[in-house]
C-alpha cells in the first residue's frame, strides 16, 4: 500500500481503472466511516451537477466534489473492491440499484434544500434587522462646509 505525504493510502491504479471502465466517475477513496477510516466507494458529481457551484465558488474543495455510494467492509482490501462492487451489483436488482441512486439524489437535493432555505431565512432576518435600525437611526445626515 502507497501513502501519501499525510499518511493516507493511495488507491490502487488498476482497480481505479477497472471502476472507471463501468462508469468514468466511479472511483476509490479512503474516507472515515461509521466505524474507522476505510476505503469508499465514489461517483464523482457530473460537470452540469449543481453542487459544482459550490466547487466553483471555492466553498467546497474539488476533491470533494463526489457522492459515496458504499464503504467496503473493513475486512475488504482496495484490490478487493472491483469484485465487491461487481458481486453488489449482482446481487441487487436494476430497480434496487434505481432505488438506492434514486434516494441518493433525494438526500442530496435535501440537504441542498435546507442550505438554502436557512442561508435565505438569514438574508431576510438581517434585512429586517438592518431595515428596522434604518428607521430608528433615521437617514444619514449630510453635512456641507
Amino acid at each position: 500500500m502507497i501513502l501519501s505525504d499525510q499518511g493516507v493510502p493511495y488507491a490502487p491504479s488498476d482497480i481505479v481503472t477497472r471502476l472507471r471502465q463501468v462508469n468514468p466517475r466511479l472511483g476509490l477513496l479512503w474516507r472515515n466511516g461509521w466505524n474507522g477510516a476505510h476505503w469508499a466507494l465514489v461517483m464523482e458529481w457530473d460537470e452540469s451537477d449543481r453542487r459544482r457551484s459550490r466547487v466553483r465558488s471555492g466553498e467546497l474543495a474539488p476533491d470533494e466534489a463526489h457522492d459515496i455510494l458504499a464503504f467496503l467492509p473493513p475486512d475488504c482490501s482496495a484490490d478487493q473492491a472491483y469484485g465487491y462492487l461487481v458481486n453488489a451489483f449482482r446481487a441487487s436488482s436494476e430497480e434496487n440499484t434505481r432505488k438506492l441512486l434514486d434516494r441518493v439524489h433525494t438526500y442530496n437535493d435535501n440537504v441542498l434544500k435546507a442550505h438554502e432555505e436557512s442561508a435565505l431565512s438569514d438574508a431576510l432576518n438581517w434585512a429586517e434587522v438592518r431595515g428596522r435600525n434604518l428607521v430608528v437611526d433615521g437617514p444619514a445626515k449630510v453635512y456641507q462646509s
